[in-house]
Order: C-alpha cells, then structure tokens, then sequence
C-alpha cells in the first residue's frame, strides 16, 4: 500500500492512501501512520509539510519527496535532511557556501533513490 502526504485534490488509485500535510501533522493521526505496512511513502515538500516527524513514522520504508527540484527553499532542504539524515550535513553546508553543488548533490540523491 502506498501512503500519499499531499495537498492535491488528485483522486488516486485503490491502493494509495491519501492524507494531507496538515492530517500528517496531527498527533492523532501518528498511531495509524506507524503501524501500517506501507510500501512507498510519497509526500509533497514544501513551506507547509511539517517538520521533525517524516522519519519517525515512517521507518524502514521507502520515501519519496515530491519537490520542486529547481528552487529548492530552506524548509525543504530540512525536510530532505530528514529524508536522508546521512547526507544532511553535506546538504546543509552546500546549501549555505555553494548552491551549485548543493543541486548537484541533490540530483546524485535523486538519481540513487529514485525520486
């Protein structure tokens, strides 16, 4: 099943499930995020995502960002490093000294993980 985190007023296929990024941020909807078996998690980043619980409840599983690869802002380069903790220093760091490299890292990422 795939979980889909999103504004979108898309309808999606049977086996997505849709909640949208203020539902994502609401503590009451965490027990029901963390103990279902999702295959993909999909959520779109921008200035309304909520920050700090992406990787708390969603562990062990595959998630795919969906951004605006080409004007990337601070919040989501903080929610990209949640995303991928391992690289978050390497995206902080170029975000604030060389926003060249920064894209191009996040174009290596985006190429590794499929997003």
């Amino acid at each position: 099943m795939i979980l889909k985190i999103t504004d979108s007023n898309e309808d999606y296929s049977m086996n997505i499930y849709k909640l949208s990024l203020f539902e994502f941020g609401q503590k009451e909807y965490h027990p029901f995020i963390a103990t279902q078996k999702w295959d993909i998690v999909e959520i779109d980043l921008n200035e309304n995502t909520p920050r700090g619980i992406i990787r708390q409840l969603v562990k062990n599983v595959i998630v795919r960002p969906i951004f605006d690869k080409t004007n990337i802002t601070v919040r989501v380069m903080q929610l990209l490093c949640e995303i991928v903790p391992d690289s978050a220093g390497e995206l902080r760091a170029s975000f604030l000294k060389d926003k060249t490299k920064f894209y191009v890292i996040v174009k290596e990422l985006s190429e590794r993980y499929g997003w």
